[in-house]
Formats: structure tokens, C-alpha cells, sequence
């Protein structure tokens, strides 16, 4: 009855264990929990310190009542995730990446997959998935819906290892919810930083990672004596339209400053300051180039080409 009482209590030490994120000694873990040592002897614990030491983030699905079940090394499993699990505040630009205990590879069975979709009514989320090295990479086509719990699951061998082809995912599930709090981001800019030879009759546009409209404050496109060059601003959809009202200087310096909450989404999350600066000048030509060059004849033996 002691012995099951032991071996009891230590499966529920090591759940215990996997839902903490940090790689904490099973000692540190057992005395926060309020647990007597004498429950667990001296080689349990050291078996169980051993496998922490090894930096392996746990998982749940390696739980058994003994420890020949935890992952050994070249197994198959989820080291690191961004969001981490059961985060609450994941922006909604968001695209997840999962970072595995080896080099990895998609397996080549059709019927096994990696999904990411909307909890509530199991709605799939479209985009790319990308694998590089040892991390797979989930890139939704748009933007994620805010206050929204969403799943990524991996069917049990969707994700196989490079360097032993025997050894494969088991299956990987994991929830976190998007927040609204989140404040538009620029993702492109044209003319981009410290751009020179830009044209004078060039068109500034920013574009932001979501779609979004006029806020409190707004863009100043100022030259380099830091004088305001009037100019006229469209916000449309993602994008923020700066048409000066008459030509740049030509070789001159300019200054684009967006003050924070020029734009915000449409959840009312304001946009950061951002600053960028460009200067204008003349493109070099690289070298003039004949319209219509004269033909050319080379003759190599009997082959006659023509160059036209």
C-alpha cells in the first residue's frame, strides 16, 4: 500500500512539473509544493533531477507511472512555443512558431497534418506552413481575430525527424487566446529608411501589418531645416497615402514622423511613433545604352551569328 502510495504521489509531482515553464529541479518543485521528501527516496529524485538537468521541456504526454516513458535523446517533441501555452495576450499579427528537439521534416502522409484553427466551432485558419532547421513556422493569410482562443494541433507523425527517420511527433495540441491591446504595427515604408536618390515627384506610402483608419494625431513630412512640407494624407485600408502638394528638392534630406496614435485599428488600439528619413537626388543612368544598335557579325569557324 506504501508503494502505491509512493509511486502515486510521484506521477503527480511530475504533472506538476510539465506545467511549469522553467526547467526547475524536481527538489525546488517538490518543496514549493509542500511535498515530504521521505514520500519520494533518494534515487527517484535523483532520476528525476537527471532528466531536468538534460533541459528538456516536458510534456504531458510523457507522463506515466514510471520514467522510461520521458523523452530521450533524438525523440520527437516540442522544445519551445511562441505563443507559449495558454497564453492570454497573443497579438493577432501573431505567426507561431514551434521549435522541436531536432532538425525536422514534414512526413509524407497526407492524412496527418499541422492545424491552426478557431476553437469555437473547430473553424480552420488558412496561411503557409514553413519549416526551417528545427522550427516550423505557421503564416495565417490574415490577421487572427482579437479575444479569440485559437488551437494549433500536429496529428501523431505529421512531424518526422531528419536524422532518424523512425522517430516521429506524437500528437501536439496547444491553445492560446489573441487580445485586442495590441497597437498597429508599420511593416513597410516607401521611400524606405535612409533611401537616397528617391524621385521628386515621389508618392510616401506605410503600410501597417492590419487595416486601419485616422487617429488623434497625425504625419509630418518635414525637409531638412526642418520646415513642414505641406502634403496630402489618404488612410486607406492598411495603408497610409503621403502626396506632397509640389515636388521634393532635388539632393535634399526629408524627414517622415509619424506621432504616436496617427492611426489606429479597428478595435481603437493606436499606432506607435515611428521615424524614417530619405533624400533625393538624380538615378545614375549606370551608362548610356544604343536604341537601336548596329548589328554585329562574328564569325567563329563556319557559324555566322547576328546580334541584334
Amino acid at each position: 500500500m506504501k508503494r502505491l502510495f509512493q509511486a502515486l504521489l510521484a506521477v503527480t509531482l511530475m504533472f506538476s512539473l510539465t506545467l511549469n515553464s522553467n526547467n526547475v529541479s524536481a527538489k525546488s518543485e517538490q518543496e514549493e509544493l509542500g511535498v515530504p521528501n521521505q514520500f519520494l527516496d533518494d534515487e527517484q529524485l535523483e532520476e528525476i533531477d537527471a532528466h531536468f538537468e538534460n533541459g528538456y521541456q516536458l510534456d504531458s504526454t510523457y507522463i506515466s507511472d514510471n520514467l522510461n516513458s520521458y523523452p530521450k535523446p533524438g525523440d520527437v517533441f516540442v522544445s519551445v512555443s511562441n505563443p507559449i501555452i495558454a497564453q492570454s495576450d497573443v497579438p493577432t499579427n501573431i505567426q507561431p512558431a514551434l521549435t522541436f528537439s531536432v532538425p525536422i521534416a514534414f512526413d509524407n502522409d497526407p492524412s496527418t497534418i499541422v492545424s491552426l484553427y478557431k476553437v469555437e466551432g473547430k473553424s480552420p485558419v488558412s496561411g503557409k506552413l514553413e519549416i526551417k532547421n528545427n522550427t516550423i513556422y505557421i503564416r495565417p493569410d490574415k490577421t487572427l481575430e482579437s479575444n479569440t482562443k485559437y488551437a494549433i494541433e500536429i496529428d501523431k507523425g505529421a512531424i518526422v525527424s531528419t536524422t532518424d527517420s523512425t522517430k516521429s511527433i506524437d500528437k501536439y495540441l496547444t491553445e492560446f487566446v489573441t487580445s485586442n491591446t495590441q497597437a498597429p504595427i508599420v511593416i513597410d515604408v516607401v521611400p524606405y529608411e535612409e533611401e537616397t536618390k528617391v524621385d521628386v515627384n515621389a508618392v510616401i506610402t506605410i503600410k501597417y501589418d492590419r487595416k486601419v483608419k485616422s487617429g488623434t494625431n497625425e504625419f509630418l513630412l518635414m525637409d531638412e531645416n526642418a520646415a513642414d512640407v505641406p502634403a496630402t494624407v489618404i488612410v486607406n485600408n492598411d495603408t497610409v497615402t503621403i502626396q506632397p502638394n509640389a515636388p521634393l528638392k532635388n539632393n535634399a534630406e526629408y524627414y517622415l514622423a509619424v506621432v504616436q496614435g496617427a492611426v489606429k485599428d479597428t478595435s481603437g488600439n493606436e499606432s506607435y511613433k515611428y521615424f524614417s528619413v530619405f533624400s533625393t537626388g538624380t538615378p545614375s543612368d549606370g551608362g548610356s545604352i544604343p536604341k537601336n544598335p548596329e548589328p554585329i557579325d562574328l564569325e567563329l569557324g563556319d557559324i555566322s551569328i547576328e546580334f541584334e
